[in-house]
């Protein structure tokens, strides 16, 4: 499914068109921009229409008709062009069509009435085309309007509403952005299994732990119980950090326009963050492996004990190799945001 994100800059149409009740709002020829359309498989649909409203500051904006050079291109009658080929190209709007007067209720209480009339003759000869007295958008309050109100008399004016068309020269470049994806989900799903097997080999030493002569003393197996209820914890603080952080897919696009607005994830924190927890989780193992030693040496258990910590020291091993070989951010291209 393609993505459409619409970003328009204003800032040098100001000075063409900085109010919604100037006339004659298509003339000139205008170059709206530039969008950028993620690029992904299918075919690529554009809606013109809500840009060349956005220009134009006019609620209910039709496009009447628009050219492209986007090949094999299908134009509906509502703005919508298709085309199948991920190729750049323009769309020209060359006339368009809108609400080409205000309503004639004046005062907008639902029915064209006296209160209207009154306005209008209160306003008569005012030249400002902002004033919603100038029914016509001619620049001046005159008979033109006050004939509006007086056909639509005593009817609800947004029956009395006409539509303008308009000759226009608008260009809209559609660029694409290469875009790829990748499915995250099998990566996440390896990062957590390697963390339960880090899990299991800390819990393994702890066990045979407590089925050694040691484990008869009620001091040493209270600290080994709290070791296992601290790695489960541990282990359980890292699962809800992997899932809530790490993406669904990851994305890499690659354009050569330099004014794209690109969002990048960064995730070796979040890798970080899950090595630490793992490393912690060792951490509370040799702990106690540290603090009964010496009674461990003396019950000939250290060599089982080595072999042990040679298997955890192992699975942390390849949950680091194996994070380190995936890809570190995720790039998302959103829109251009420059006008030529």
């Amino acid at each position: 499914m393609s993505i459409f994100i619409r970003i328009i800059c204003f800032c040098f149409l100001t000075s063409i068109y900085t109010q919604s009740c100037l006339s004659n709002v298509c003339s000139g020829s205008f170059n709206l921009g530039e969008v950028a359309v993620n690029e992904t498989a299918g075919s690529y649909s554009f809606d013109i229409s809500g840009y060349i409203e956005d220009f134009l500051g006019i609620h209910g904006v039709n496009v009447e008709s628009l050219e492209t050079t986007c090949a094999n291109a299908s134009i509906s009658s509502n703005g919508l062009i298709t085309y199948p080929e991920p190729n750049d190209c323009t769309v020209r709007v060359t006339e368009i069509s809108y609400q080409g007067s205000r309503s004639p209720d004046i005062n907008e209480d639902g029915i064209v009435d006296d209160a209207d009339l009154l306005r209008i003759l209160f306003t008569f000869g005012n030249q400002d085309i902002c004033l919603a007295e100038d029914i016509d958008y001619s620049g001046v309050v005159d008979d033109a309007d006050l004939l509006s109100v007086l056909m639509c008399f005593g009817e609800d004016g947004s029956r009395c509403i006409s539509r303008r068309k308009e000759q226009c020269n608008l260009t809209i470049s559609l660029k694409h952005v290469r875009c790829s994806e990748i499915n995250f989900r099998p990566f996440a799903r390896s990062i957590d299994h390697n963390s339960r097997r880090i899990r299991s080999s800390a819990l393994e030493i702890l066990s045979f732990l407590e089925n050694s002569r040691l484990g008869r003393s009620r001091r040493f197996s209270s600290h080994v119980s709290a070791a296992k209820d601290e790695i489960q914890r541990l282990f359980a603080e890292n699962w809800n950090f992997l899932w809530a952080n790490l993406p669904d897919k990851i994305s890499s696009c690659e354009t050569e326009l330099t004014s794209i607005q690109c969002i990048e994830m960064n995730l070796t924190q979040i890798y970080n963050q899950i090595i630490f927890r793992n490393k912690q989780i060792k951490a509370v193992v040799m702990n106690l492996l540290q603090t009964y030693s010496r009674y461990l040496a003396r019950r000939n258990l250290n060599r089982m004990l080595s072999i042990l910590v040679n298997n955890l020291n192992s699975e942390i091993r390849d949950s680091v190799n194996f994070i380190k070989s995936l890809p570190n951010k995720s790039v998302e291209c959103l829109a251009v945001n420059n006008l030529s």
